[in-house]
C-alpha cells in the first residue's frame, strides 16, 4: 500500500513537466469548476427560496383564520374579535402538536385584519386596489424593511386615520408621492362612497403580483365603510416561530381551538401559485447538481483512462516485478482521490468566495418584476457544502473503479516486448 500511495502521489505532484501533468491540471480544473458551480447554485437557489418565502410570510403571516364563507375575491365577511381565542392561539406549544411535554412556544404574533376593494382616483389616473385594514396589533417589523418613503398609517389617534400606505407601482401609475392626497371610491350596493386619504408612505416588497393590488389603511376606516361594528374584523393573521410546524399549527387551530364557523389555513394553501413556482426551483437545483456530477465523472473517467494508457509501460514493469492487480488499481484510485480532493479544495474556495462577494458586493442583478428580487440572494449552509463535497468524493471515486479495471488487465508481455 505504501508503494501504491507513493506512485499515486508522484503522478499527481511530480514537478517534472509531462503529459500526465497536463491531464492532472485539466482534471483538477474540471472538478474545481463543477464544485464551484454546485456550491454557487445551491447557495443562490436556497437564498432565493428563503428570501421570497420570508417576503410572503412577512406580508401575510403564516396562518389565516377567517369565516367559512371567505372567498379568494377578498369580499369581506365579518367575524367578532375574540380576545380569549387570540390568547389560546398565543399559548400553543410544540407539545400540543406532538402530544408531548415540550413547552416550547410556537406562536410569535397574532394580529387582526380586514379587506375592502376600492378604486383610487388621482389627478392622473384611476386604479383598482384592495385595502388591507390593520389594527394597533399590527407587526410593523414585518413591513418596515420594505417602506421606501414615509411610514405606516398612524393608528394611535382616537379617530380613524385617513393615512394610506401604497406600493411603488401604484404610486407610479396614479402619479402620486408620499404626502399627496388621493380619493378612494367604494361601492356599497348601488351607492358610491368617496373618502380622501393622505399617502403616508410608499412600499415595495418585490412581490409584484401583490404590490400592485394592496394598500394598507386603518382598520377602523374599513369598518366604517362596511358598516361594521368596532369589534368586527375579517380574520386573524398568525406568525409562527418556526415554519417547520406550519401545517400542524394550522390543523391544531382548526381542529381544537376555533369553532365550527371559522376556518384556518396556511398561506401556502391560500396562495399556492407562488409556492408551487418556488418548488420548481428544487427541480432546477437537482438537475444542475446531477449535470455537474456527470461532467465530473465523464472528465475524470476519460483522463484516468488516458493516464493509464500513457503509463502502460510503467504498469507493465510493475507487474513484471510482481505487483498484483489490486495494487495497480489502488494506484489509480488513489490518483483519482488526490485529484478530486485538490479540485474540491479549489472549488470550495472559488464557490464560497463568489457567494461571499455576491453577498457583500452584489454583482448578479435580476429583474424584480419577474424574480421578486433585484439582487440574487445567497445563503451558504454548512450542511449543503459538506454534502456536495462528500457526494462528489463518493460518486467520482466510485465511478473510477471501472477505468482502473483497464489498468489491471494490461499484459506486461505485450507492453514490454517492443522495448
Amino acid at each position: 500500500m505504501q508503494i501504491s500511495r507513493f506512485i499515486a502521489q508522484q503522478l499527481v505532484f511530480s514537478p517534472k513537466k509531462s503529459f500526465t501533468k497536463v491531464l492532472v491540471g485539466i482534471a483538477i480544473a474540471s472538478i474545481a469548476l463543477s464544485v464551484a458551480i454546485m456550491i454557487t447554485t445551491m447557495a443562490i437557489i436556497t437564498g432565493f427560496k428563503e428570501t421570497i418565502t420570508d417576503k410572503i410570510f412577512g406580508f401575510w403571516g403564516h396562518v389565516h383564520i377567517t369565516d367559512l364563507q371567505v372567498s379568494r375575491s377578498y369580499e369581506p365577511v365579518p367575524i367578532a374579535y375574540n380576545a380569549d381565542l387570540v390568547q389560546d392561539i398565543k399559548t400553543i406549544q410544540i407539545g400540543d402538536l406532538e402530544d408531548s411535554e415540550d413547552t416550547t412556544a410556537c406562536i410569535a404574533h397574532v394580529q387582526s385584519f380586514a379587506f375592502l376593494p376600492a378604486i383610487i382616483k388621482s389627478k392622473a389616473e384611476i386604479e383598482g386596489i384592495i385595502l388591507k385594514g390593520i389594527n394597533t396589533d399590527f407587526n410593523a417589523n414585518s413591513l418596515d424593511q420594505y417602506i421606501l418613503e414615509g411610514s405606516l398609517p398612524n393608528l394611535q389617534d382616537s379617530i380613524p386615520s385617513r393615512d394610506i400606505l401604497i406600493s411603488k407601482q401604484t404610486a407610479n401609475r396614479v402619479g402620486v408621492n408620499s404626502g399627496d392626497k388621493i380619493v378612494l371610491i367604494f361601492f356599497r350596493g348601488e351607492s358610491q362612497i368617496k373618502k380622501a386619504f393622505t399617502v403616508s408612505g410608499i412600499y415595495r416588497t418585490g412581490l409584484e403580483e401583490y404590490d400592485v393590488k394592496f394598500a394598507l389603511v386603518d382598520i377602523r376606516t374599513v369598518q366604517q365603510v362596511l358598516g361594521w361594528q368596532e369589534h368586527e374584523i375579517a380574520g386573524y393573521e398568525i406568525y409562527t416561530q418556526d415554519t417547520e410546524y406550519l401545517v400542524p399549527i394550522a390543523d391544531h387551530i382548526y381542529n381544537d381551538i376555533i369553532g365550527s364557523n371559522l376556518y384556518a389555513e396556511t398561506i401556502r394553501e391560500k396562495f399556492p401559485a407562488i409556492f408551487n413556482w418556488l418548488d420548481l426551483q428544487k427541480v432546477n437545483e437537482k438537475v444542475i447538481l446531477l449535470l455537474m456530477l456527470i461532467v465530473c465523472v465523464i472528465n475524470m473517467s476519460t483522463i484516468v483512462l488516458i493516464v493509464i494508457l500513457e503509463r502502460a509501460r510503467m504498469i507493465g514493469i510493475l507487474k513484471s516485478l510482481g505487483a498484483k492487480d489490486q495494487s495497480i488499481r489502488s494506484i489509480f484510485l488513489r490518483f483519482s482521490f488526490w485529484i478530486v480532493c485538490i479540485g474540491l479544495v479549489i472549488g470550495n474556495i472559488v464557490g464560497i468566495g463568489i457567494c461571499l462577494i455576491q453577498e457583500y458586493y452584489p454583482f448578479i442583478h435580476l429583474d424584480q418584476e419577474n424574480y421578486y428580487v433585484s439582487i440574487a440572494p445567497v445563503t451558504l449552509k454548512a450542511l449543503h457544502i459538506i454534502g456536495i463535497n462528500v457526494l462528489s468524493i463518493i460518486v467520482v471515486v466510485a465511478c473510477m473503479l471501472l477505468p482502473t479495471i483497464v489498468a489491471s488487465r494490461i499484459s506486461p508481455v505485450k507492453v514490454l516486448k517492443f522495448d
